[in-house]
């Protein structure tokens, strides 16, 4: 039977994994034998953030377009590049824009560098944030 009290008491940390990316062996120091991101699990709440960024971006971009009206389209599309929306972009790449930002480790990744990344190393950004989801499905380990 499960035990409440003792999972209630244990002290957990998240999963952490580390992905190969041997071609962005050019962005890490030149002593760097093995270049690797390292990544951990996220709690509920952060994969509901990431989720959320990406119906966020839908609704901002519908907003946008609603305002500027049907013949204002240049102006609609004007308006999301300087809000940084992207309305082409799918759900599935914003929300593992967020993934890669809240789940790098050693790595200060914001927005723009998680953008960059997933234009410019589409395989590694997959590669990367499968990982994240994956340590995430795992769960927490429990503290030793």
């Amino acid at each position: 039977m499960f035990d409440k009290q003792k999972f209630i008491a244990g002290k957990f940390h998240p999963r952490e994994g580390v992905v190969d990316v041997p071609d962005m062996a050019a962005f890490f120091p030149d002593d760097c034998e093995k270049p690797t991101w390292t990544v951990r699990g996220l709690t509920a709440d952060e994969l509901s953030h990431c989720t959320e960024a990406a119906d966020k971006m839908g609704n901002i971009s519908d907003v946008v377009d609603a305002i500027a009206g049907g013949s204002g389209k240049d102006k609609a599309e004007a308006i999301k590049s300087v809000l940084g929306i992207d309305s082409e972009m799918a759900h599935d790449t914003v929300k593992r824009l967020e993934l890669l930002v809240r789940g790098s480790v050693g790595i200060d990744v914001d927005l723009q560098l998680s953008v960059k990344l997933s234009e410019t190393f589409p395989i590694e950004f997959f590669a990367i944030t499968n990982e994240i989801m994956r340590l995430t499905g795992l769960g927490q380990e429990l503290g030793k």
